[in-house]
């Protein structure tokens, strides 16, 4: 599977100078295997990991390692240690995948190694019954594959490397396809760098945000394209059931429909109400739309546009950032902060520098707490690894309790979504501010993960 000792398997794509940094590819790993028992276990019904597995790059070492340990004889933060070292395991064999893929677009006969300088023109049926794929997923698969190989060899070595999964891998090629191949090279090298803490969702508004600062002009060119395309489709669920999705609608828009919807299904809520809260908004939705629910107050959201203080004086073209969506191109930034006046909407001005929140204000609307205002400010989302939740949704939580004694102050409260934070109250999560904008987070496993706001 990996090779004779010392070999180095052909698939790996690694460039030059690389391999000398990829842990135990010079082991015998026939001799480990034999051995592994011997040397993990000291105690008949537990195994041991290395201390330092979270180090090893992906391997016949590290596959040997985990091959030969069980999941039940493992302590809890070992656990979770085996499962992010199959992970990088995992991305090191889908890089394998992605090269035979692109390599067999290549291939011009069953029995010689001749290859085509391009790929071949039926390539696609070759990687799809090989695979049992269909012909889209085909096509998507052997684009990433090509640009992995050709556009973006920095992220085919992350990838091989195991600092990034799939996922984010067809993520970084599919959503620079629209840019020049040195921007692209030279974006995604950036964002490489931070790379592996981030999940697929904070990846995705990092490298938006990058795009449209890289070209304003191209990204409301992109954006009116989009809009330009706005649409309602009906499809039928295999439950029996159906969905009605609205799509490429103005942000705002859709921001806006969607806190309406909820603060309308809200006020059904009640001790006779049987339906939750997502049956709740759906029939109001559902309501609405028909014509059967109509009349009443209309509801009031809480967005949270932060823009900077450059772009809101119209000096500057950097995107701005729309709570709960992301990224979104400097004029439409400012159409928000100047033509929302029935919904509650706090704008956050920030250093065009250090993209620190500097002042927030109320953009016609009834002020909220100063003190909220700057705690959602500085930490705009959920504060749990990995969420994306607006902080404007969320609960505004004291990290020191305020019954053990926690002041009420900016450095001792963080945004929470409901989820997270029952997952403080109730599931041995703890965490801890560690500066303004930064939050760091104990798993009931002792696993720490360190989350720092950052725009988007």
């Amino acid at each position: 599977m990996f090779g004779d000792k010392g070999e180095i398997p052909a698939t790996t794509g690694l460039p030059a100078g690389e391999v000398d940094h990829l842990s135990g590819w010079d082991c015998d790993v026939d001799m480990l295997a034999a051995g592994l028992d011997a040397d993990l276990v000291d105690e008949p019904d537990r195994h041991h990991l290395p201390t330092d597995l979270d180090d090893w790059l992906p391997g016949p070492y590290l596959a040997a390692i985990l091959s030969s340990v069980e999941y039940s004889r493992l302590s809890g933060e070992d656990v979770v240690t085996a499962m992010k070292a199959y992970t990088r395991l995992e991305a090191h064999m889908s890089a394998g995948r992605y090269s035979g893929i692109s390599e067999t677009a290549l291939c011009l006969d069953p029995v010689t190694t001749d290859r085509s300088d391009w790929p071949l023109e039926f390539a696609t049926e070759e990687v799809g019954a090989a695979l049992t794929l269909t012909r889209r997923k085909a096509e998507d698969e052997l684009e990433t594959a090509l640009d992995l190989r050709h556009r973006l060899p920095s992220v085919a070595t992350a990838l091989q490397r195991g600092d990034i999964d799939a996922a984010k891998a067809r993520l970084l090629c599919h959503d620079t396809a629209h840019l020049d191949a040195d921007v692209a090279h030279e974006l995604t090298d950036e964002l490489l760098v931070d790379s592996a803490g981030l999940t697929t969702g904070q990846l995705r508004a990092r490298l938006r945000k990058l795009c449209v600062d890289e070209d304003p002009r191209d990204a409301e060119t992109r954006y009116e394209r989009s809009l330009s395309e706005r649409k309602v489709v009906a499809e039928p669920n295999w439950e029996g059931t159906a969905a009605l999705i609205i799509s490429q609608c103005a942000p705002d828009d859709v921001y806006a429909a969607r806190d309406h919807i909820n603060i309308l299904a809200k006020r059904l809520l009640g001790d006779d109400e049987t339906r939750n809260i997502d049956q709740l908004r759906a029939d109001v939705a559902m309501g609405l739309l028909t014509g059967r629910l109509g009349g009443g107050k209309p509801g009031r959201g809480g967005v949270v546009v932060t823009v900077p203080l450059t772009t809101l004086a119209e000096l500057g073209e950097e995107s701005g950032d729309l709570a709960g969506y992301g990224p979104v191109h400097a004029e439409l930034a400012r159409k928000v902060a100047r033509e929302q006046q029935d919904s509650e909407w706090t704008g956050v001005v920030t250093d065009p520098e250090t993209g620190e929140p500097l002042h927030t204000v109320a953009l016609r609307r009834r002020p909220t707490a100063r003190q909220r205002r700057m705690i959602r400010a500085l930490l705009p989302q959920c504060s749990f690894p990995g969420c994306r939740m607006p902080a404007t949704d969320s609960d505004v939580d004291h990290t020191a309790d305020h019954a053990a004694g926690g002041p009420t102050t900016v450095r001792n409260q963080a945004p929470l979504c409901r989820r997270h934070h029952l997952a403080k109250r109730r599931g041995r999560w703890t965490y801890r501010r560690v500066d303004r904008v930064a939050v760091e987070w104990i798993s009931p496993l002792s696993r720490r993960y360190l989350v720092r706001a950052r725009s988007p």
